[in-house]
């Protein structure tokens, strides 16, 4: 008689991988009901037992519910899933082409009291609107820079303080690049912006035109669509290498992100962009939902 052992990997924390739809529909259902149970505790007591809380998190914030432990609300509504839904739909019957496509992202960055790196896009912190608000105004981030990347495009790294002008930060970042003969261009440049950073003293027309001013064809990502936006993925690896790291200044802060960034290669980034088409099928599979 042979023994087999269980595979470490599958016996870590006995954690499954994922939980079948069947199961996360229920437990969306039962936190839609008045008298629901926390979030953590939701489906190990009512459904899986043996689930670690973590994935029963992942699950139901994939589903649209907010982070914040104890909040049932929802930081992808109804409206936000329709509206990531219309964009795939669009993206594909227009044909984008994603190789042609600068993807952007303004981030915010800065240092809290005890030192720790703060580094992110306000617009995937997946908090609803209320717990967003909240986390803002203890927020500790002083400034901020735009990242903008597509296929074997790398645009130069420009921090700016949080109260400027970020459309027209963008614009500047973009004249530096530009080819000094416009016929080198390319005819179909497109630059993808999150509704989000459209400034809303400032209108879109007017921003719009700028950017067209330019020789781009400005493509509005709706608002929750970061999985869509290749300046998300970059903005992780930057994360991923700079909060590790023991920093005491903002200048320092500086220093080390733009050494992140140049960490970044294009071979990297056209990866990202040829991933771009699959993500975009899998948010139309999904009916908008995230993942």
């Amino acid at each position: 008689m042979v023994i087999r052992s269980i595979p470490k990997r599958a016996s870590r924390r006995g954690r499954p991988r994922k939980l079948d739809q069947e199961t996360v529909e229920k437990m969306v259902q039962a936190i839609g009901k008045p008298n629901h149970c926390p979030q953590d505790g939701l489906a190990m007591d009512h459904f899986m037992p043996n689930v670690h809380p973590q994935t029963i998190r992942n699950h139901l914030i994939n589903e649209g519910f907010c982070k914040s432990l104890g909040c049932s609300k929802m930081w992808l509504t109804i409206e936000a899933r329709s509206a990531r839904l219309a964009f795939a739909n669009a993206a594909v019957q227009q044909g984008v082409k994603w190789h042609s496509v600068l993807f952007t992202a303004a981030i915010d960055c800065g240092l809290s009291a005890n030192g720790t790196v703060k580094l992110l896009d306000r617009t995937r912190q997946f908090f609803c609107d209320q717990c967003q608000r909240e986390k803002s105004n203890r927020s500790c981030h002083t400034l901020r820079f735009w990242i903008a990347v597509g296929y074997n495009q790398k645009k130069s790294l420009t921090f700016f303080r949080a109260e400027d002008d970020a459309i027209k930060t963008l614009l500047e970042v973009l004249k530096i690049d530009r080819p000094a003969n416009p016929l080198l261009s390319n005819p179909d440049q497109c630059i993808l912006l999150e509704s989000d950073e459209l400034p809303k003293e400032i209108p879109t027309e007017r921003s719009t035109k700028s950017l067209q001013e330019m020789g781009f064809s400005v493509i509005q990502c709706p608002p929750c669509s970061f999985d869509m936006n290749l300046a998300q993925d970059v903005l992780l690896y930057i994360k991923k290498s700079v909060q590790k790291l023991n920093i005491n200044s903002p200048d320092e802060l500086m220093i080390q992100i733009k050494r992140a960034w140049e960490g970044v290669s294009s071979h990297k980034l056209n990866r990202m962009v040829d991933s771009v088409p699959s993500r975009v099928s899998r948010v139309i599979q999904r009916e908008g939902r995230f993942r």
